[in-house]
């Protein structure tokens, strides 16, 4: 699932990763659209079941919907816009309480003037103990790493889920 503030280029980084096109005016994206993209990766292939969210997330309800079945999630901010690195702590919430799925923080923008302070973001992602990448559809800067991030943030908590689990299959042993 990708999910952040209206306009912070979510469908953008979307859009470059799929379709490697960038387009300068994109109508802002209404309720969720779905894409499928199969890559190979390390020999294997690998099904990515892509959700793009509205950014008017906060007031709709629906959109926790698209949390359930997320096996991670990619929350975007936009460099040049400070208020959405301040909505992040909102979103990374949503992803914890919606999902529980890891997560990876996509400063988006990056070809345009940083209004974030860099300070400011490793704390956060620091806080978060998540890792974080910097993007630019525009520039076709990073698209397909923030993905292959995912794919390596998802492998690794589900190699860690199936670590924790406990074989509780009972054998016939013998007392005595």
């Amino acid at each position: 699932i990708i999910v952040g503030n209206a306009g912070v280029g979510k469908t953008q980084i979307v859009q470059r990763f799929l379709f490697d096109t960038f387009e300068a005016s994109p109508k802002p994206t209404v309720g969720v659209q779905f894409f499928e993209k199969t890559l190979k990766i390390n020999n294997e292939s690998v099904t990515l079941n892509l959700w793009d969210t509205a950014g008017e997330e906060k007031t709709n309800s629906l959109a926790r919907i698209y949390y359930k079945n997320a096996q991670a999630a990619l929350i975007v901010f936009d460099l040049s816009k400070q208020e959405t690195f301040d909505s992040l702590a909102f979103w990374v919430n949503q992803v914890k309480k919606h999902a529980g799925c890891p997560f990876v923080i996509v400063g988006n923008k990056l070809d345009m003037q940083k209004m974030v302070d860099e300070s400011e973001i490793k704390q956060f992602v620091a806080d978060c103990q998540c890792k974080y990448i910097e993007t630019s559809p525009l520039q076709n800067k990073n698209i397909q790493e923030a993905f292959k991030t995912i794919i390596e943030v998802a492998n690794e908590f589900n190699q860690d889920q199936n670590d924790d689990k406990v074989d509780l299959e009972t054998k016939n042993q013998k007392c005595c």
